[in-house]
């Protein structure tokens, strides 16, 4: 599946399923090789790269407190 705006680029969605491991291996091969030749495709999985792992910094556990509250109002 091609279609990322430039003809023989992976689609987003297998540049994110690439990310997340679940790309086929032999699609994840050629996927990698395009990353080592491609800035745009690359430019494309640093950025949701920084993105999750900023999301992932922002999140904070609500407390233990806030958890049982709302069990006794179930």
């Amino acid at each position: 599946m091609m279609d990322n705006g430039r003809s023989g680029c992976p689609s987003f969605r297998e540049l994110m399923a690439r990310m997340d491991g679940e790309l086929a291996e032999d699609r994840r091969r050629e996927v990698e090789r395009h990353l080592g030749t491609c800035p745009r495709c690359r430019n494309i999985v640093e950025t949701q790269k920084r993105m999750e792992e900023s999301w992932r910094d922002a999140f904070e556990a609500p407390p233990e407190s806030g958890f049982h509250s709302m069990r006794r109002r179930v």
